[in-house]
């Protein structure tokens, strides 16, 4: 079943990236084809405009119909819609046929998609979101390249517009009723109608409630700068693709978005992972604007005009992977009461927001970017570009300053959270605290770092197993079962026959837990001990042992618990079959 699920949303992100980089191919080259390049900032404004509206009422939608009831309307309303465009570009063309086609295009970009990750947040656990994330996010990738061929191949018909827009309301109805058919996505009733305004309007509450908070003002600050340049390089890649490929639009954005969709798909399947585990929030918030900033220095020395291509190429693929991955690990630095606020006001309110103000000011002062645009959109991408980094240092301090304090008030949740910790800055950090902790806030930090599964901890877990606080003796033997060496084990089992049956326990549990083979043998002194509980513990986990001599003596002893006449040793024997 857990199989059949991760499949099935595979399969509708696959069908909604495809649609999302079709319809957002399909409109740029429609747009450009029916207006000159003066008119895109105030085109991709107004789109913006409507996005922020449209995120805030779908934000009451799925207040009133949660997300799956959402996705459905949303689904129906745009196929809808679509169809009409489709019918509308066959029968009338024009500029107000592309205005509207653009619009409907850029929700159809973005809904769905939001909604989507809405429904699989649902459907999935931490652990399963940890393991299966990565698999759906390629499968969305994957569509992005699809998308990407099929618009090239469409555009040598002389109604590549109609083809790929119907097909993009074709592929709609097919999500729309998987979606139907499927119970996987359906939540249960949904909320009473009486709590639908404090819904609707929290985004707003929280947009004021983030100009208090320091480390909210300081991510805003990021995703408006970060923004601001984006829309800017956007905005000239679509000056200049008007201008060099103006009778072949869509086999050009269809090749473009191929090409890096197929890169971004690298990178997530051989760089991402590896790329944040040894740079952490610091490496993945600060690549881009270092790129850009290369990318500018180089079109003003060798490139000129053509330094935008690189520009937006970089943009699209570095945002989407390494860019937006480390956003949401500054997002984990947040408390879990406030965090899904400041996400809806970062993507449903402040980032559409930005661009529309963006595209405002640079339609504004056209005339300044006319003239010698080379020099003076790469000037002002380096100024901004070493800005960005300066506002991600602060950022990155302040990740690091709101971990700790999460820290020391304990509401880091090991599940759910430990993702956050591979950052390697606070790794330094967490040794530092664990150095100075008291027993009492050592056995705390110690659970945290036997949650995060990293095999290089083995020296401070020594340490602990020596201490005698048997809290810490206890995650001694836990992480050193797990990580320690021949000698380690011997020394637990020491450790263990010096101290209470509990602890013990605990050794003969943690180490048939990960024992092999002949190293079984370590625990065999535990078959004699005076504790019956013990006794038995130590042989139901040599019965594993797959040592014939051992599995002999332990079943020996073992079947004396499971027969005995005395009751307690008979529940010590059903205990451990049961652990």
């Amino acid at each position: 079943k857990a199989e059949r699920k991760i499949w099935i949303l595979c399969g509708i992100y696959f069908l909604l990236a495809l649609c999302s980089l079709m319809a957002r191919a399909t409109a740029d080259s429609l747009f450009l084809k029916n207006f000159d390049k003066s008119s895109i900032p105030l085109m991709i404004m107004a789109a913006a405009a409507i996005s922020s509206v449209v995120a805030l009422f779908i934000t009451y939608l799925c207040a009133r119909y949660q997300v799956y009831g959402t996705m459905k309307l949303a689904l129906t309303a745009l196929a809808v819609a679509l169809a009409g465009v489709v019918v509308a570009i066959a029968v009338a063309g024009g500029k107000v046929v592309a205005v509207v086609t653009y619009m409907v295009c850029d929700v159809a970009v973005v809904t769905p998609m939001v909604l989507f990750w809405g429904l699989a947040v649902g459907v999935l656990n931490p652990k399963e979101s940890k393991q299966w994330f990565g698999l759906i996010g390629a499968a969305g990738t994957v569509g992005c390249i699809v998308a990407g061929y099929v618009v090239s191949l469409a555009s040598r018909s002389g109604q590549v517009d109609v083809l790929s827009l119907g097909l993009v309301t074709g592929l709609m109805l097919v999500v729309l009723c998987g979606l139907a058919k499927t119970s996987l996505f359906d939540q249960g009733e949904a909320t009473k109608t009486s709590t639908q305004p404090t819904k609707a309007a929290s985004t707003f509450r929280a947009l004021g409630g983030m100009l208090g908070n320091s480390q909210a003002l300081l991510m805003l600050s990021l995703v408006v700068l970060s923004t601001m340049v984006i829309c800017l390089i956007d905005i000239h890649f679509k000056f200049q693709v008007a201008k060099d490929h103006e009778g072949n639009l869509n086999q050009f954005f269809g090749q473009f978005y191929t090409y890096s969709s197929f890169t971004q798909l690298v990178l997530q399947l051989f760089i991402v992972r590896t790329l944040l585990t040894k740079g952490g929030v610091i490496t993945a918030i600060t690549v881009l604007p270092v790129l850009l900033v290369i990318c500018s220095v180089s079109a003003l020395l060798f490139a000129g005009e053509k330094g935008v291509y690189a520009g937006k190429f970089i943009c699209q693929v570095i945002f989407f992977t390494i860019e937006y991955a480390g956003l949401q690990m500054l997002f984990l630095a947040v408390k879990k009461q406030s965090r899904g606020q400041m996400k809806s006001v970062i993507d449903g309110l402040a980032r559409p927001a930005t661009i529309a103000a963006s595209s405002l000011l640079i339609t504004a002062t056209l005339a300044f970017w006319q003239q010698d645009s080379v020099v003076r959109l790469n000037a002002v991408v380096i100024v901004a570009g070493f800005v960005w980094l300066i506002v991600a240092w602060l950022n990155y301090r302040q990740y690091l300053v709101s971990l700790v304090g999460m820290l020391d008030s304990r509401v880091i949740d090991f599940d759910d959270e430990s993702d956050v910790l591979m950052d390697s800055r606070f790794d330094s950090q967490l040794r530092v605290s664990l150095a100075k902790a008291s027993d009492f806030e050592a056995g705390f930090l110690a659970d945290l770092i036997i949650g995060m599964h990293r095999p290089d901890w083995c020296p401070e877990f020594r340490a602990m197993l020596d201490k005698p606080d048997e809290t810490l003796q206890r995650a001694g033997v836990r992480y050193l079962a797990e990580f320690g060496n021949a000698a380690d084990r011997e020394h637990m089992v020491a450790v263990g026959l010096a101290n209470s049956p509990a602890l013990r326990k605990e050794v003969v549990f943690s180490l048939g837990a990960h024992c092999t083979g002949r190293d079984f043998r370590v625990l065999e002194p535990f078959l004699d001990d005076h504790e019956p509980e013990v006794r038995c513990a130590c042989a139901a986990a040599l019965l594993n042992s797959g040592e014939l001599s051992l599995n002999v003596r332990a079943g020996n002893v073992f079947y004396e618990f499971l027969h005995s006449e005395n009751a307690a040793d008979r529940r010590h024997a059903v205990q451990c079959l049961s652990m």
